[in-house]
């Protein structure tokens, strides 16, 4: 089975210019947002060719089809056959609400996160942490030892959790499509948590 990742990318939503221009005429508000995600669906992809005088009769038939992944079609996926040129194109989907995507995602099937940012080979195995691993979730290793893990959770953007191989190597948090890791609000409520901090130990230090 061919390795099947989960493709996200940002857009400019047209949307936004509509509600912006209505904003300035009347005054309304702006309820649609300024980008757009677009993912690829992990158990879809469209059959694509090289269109040209050497492609397979039969895949010349396969060309912009929708085909499973989970049910291969007669003559097999793309790239399958010997000498093989064509290739799977991601069936891109709109999707406003990213938690949407996110939900895609499976800690313990690989194949179902993003594509790492790195080149080389990746090898599935546990993950190293206790818990996670307690969970049957994985890990993808690169060929340095480097760890890789999507991380999900309400305050953060979907990013790359990285650790370099060695004992002492300290987590990383990688982005995905440059995306800020912390959401928008989080932000705001981190500062504000150290400022505080700040603050009582300034307060703390007058004192002495």
């Amino acid at each position: 089975m061919q390795r099947r990742n989960l493709y996200i990318e940002k857009h400019y939503n047209p949307a936004y210019h509509k509600a912006f221009i209505a904003y300035l005429r009347y005054g309304t508000a702006i309820t649609v947002p300024y980008y757009v995600i677009k993912a690829a669906s992990p158990e879809h992809y469209i059959w694509r060719t090289q269109e040209d005088n050497k492609v397979r009769l039969t895949h010349a038939a396969n060309n912009g089809k929708v085909f499973a992944w989970d049910e291969p079609p007669a003559t097999g996926h793309p790239g399958q056959e010997r000498n093989c040129r064509c290739w799977a194109e991601p069936v891109m989907v709109i999707i406003e609400d990213l938690s949407k995507v996110e939900a895609l995602i499976k800690m313990t099937d690989s194949k179902t996160w993003p594509e790492p940012p790195i080149n080389g080979i990746l090898t599935e195995g546990l993950a190293s942490k206790i818990k996670p691993r307690n969970r049957k979730e994985k890990s993808l290793y690169d060929q340095y030892g480097g760890e890789w893990r999507p991380h999900i959770d309400r305050r953060h953007n979907t990013h790359w959790d990285y650790k370099a191989s060695g004992r002492c190597s300290e987590w990383l948090n990688i982005p995905i499509n440059n995306l800020p890791i912390l959401k928008e609000g989080w932000q705001y409520v981190k500062n504000e948590m150290f400022s505080r901090v700040q603050r009582s130990n300034y307060a703390s230090n007058s004192w002495r």
